[in-house]
């Protein structure tokens, strides 16, 4: 199967690795993560990106590290105050390709309020997609999802124990370097309370900062932003946002790190807080 040709240079003396391009058309998104049609060769073991290792990916490292501080200085400041702590969204999003049409996926999430403390929240889902074209696709899925009382890890009796399935539709557009991603979900929530519908949509723009595609070696730019509605009042429900970055190591795997902020409307939960994300992706 016919994919993306990198276009290299490498600089043995100064052991820098550069990615000037890609050859090809046949890549895509999904839920904010860069795809191309999957070698099923073995030859991207002899690229010159994997002979020089990780030590080409930290030809990023000064960006990353800003990042990170940032990413600090939000923490030290949001410790002054209980209901702004930082907390962490750990999400791993694994998923396998069959073709270049359909995909199936297996992501388990653990959340806390505070900075790797206050565990919360787990979750763990899985589901299917089918690319109709470059930039449309459809899919479904179903997951598990508890939520816990605040004061602790995991205090019982939980707040919620639910089990949602969901359909999406997921639209996107290049505009030069960036990208904008439109994505449709409606969800139906079988949850310890009762069952209600909930409606979901996102918006995310990403651009790569330091190759003039995405693709292997980029280091990305990210924005998002998903309002939550009901068909029972109150509508609205939930708004959240997302800025960070995501950088690829390789065609299987790659890493998006940002500051998350969560508004909720309904008083049972919490009513805005800030979260550090990392969202590990690896495809099969």
């Amino acid at each position: 199967m016919q994919g993306l040709t990198p276009v290299f240079q490498n600089d043995l003396t100064n052991r820098r690795f550069f990615i000037l391009g890609c050859k090809g058309k046949d890549s895509w998104s999904e839920n904010g993560v860069f795809f191309s049609k999957k070698d099923t060769s073995k030859s991207d073991l002899c690229d010159p990106f994997f002979k020089i290792g990780l030590k080409s990916c930290f030809m990023v490292k000064k960006p990353l590290f800003l990042l990170i501080a940032g990413l600090c200085a939000l923490q030290l400041s949001a410790q002054s105050s209980q209901t702004n702590a930082l907390g962490t969204w750990n999400v791993l999003h694994v998923r396998y390709l069959f073709n270049d049409k359909w995909n199936v996926f297996f992501e388990p999430q653990l959340r806390s309020l505070r900075f790797y403390d206050d565990y919360h929240y787990h979750e763990v889902k899985g589901g299917a997609n089918y690319r109709i074209d470059k930039n449309f696709s459809i899919g479904f899925g179903i997951g598990h999802y508890d939520t816990y009382r605040e004061g602790g890890n995991f205090v019982r009796p939980k707040q919620n124990d639910e089990l949602r399935t969901w359909l999406h539709l997921t639209m996107q557009q290049q505009l030069q370097r960036f990208r904008f991603e439109h994505r449709y979900r409606a969800e139906q929530r079988f949850a310890s309370t009762g069952y209600r519908n909930r409606f979901r949509y996102r918006i995310q723009v990403s651009a790569p900062v330091n190759q003039r595609e995405a693709g292997i070696g980029a280091l990305s730019a990210i924005a998002w932003n998903e309002i939550f509605f009901t068909n029972k009042e109150p509508f609205f429900e939930r708004n959240r946002v997302f800025a960070g970055m995501g950088y690829e190591f390789s065609r299987q795997l790659s890493l998006q790190m940002g500051w998350l902020y969560q508004f909720d409307y309904r008083l049972t939960d919490e009513i805005g807080r800030n979260f550090l994300q990392i969202t590990l992706q690896a495809t099969l």
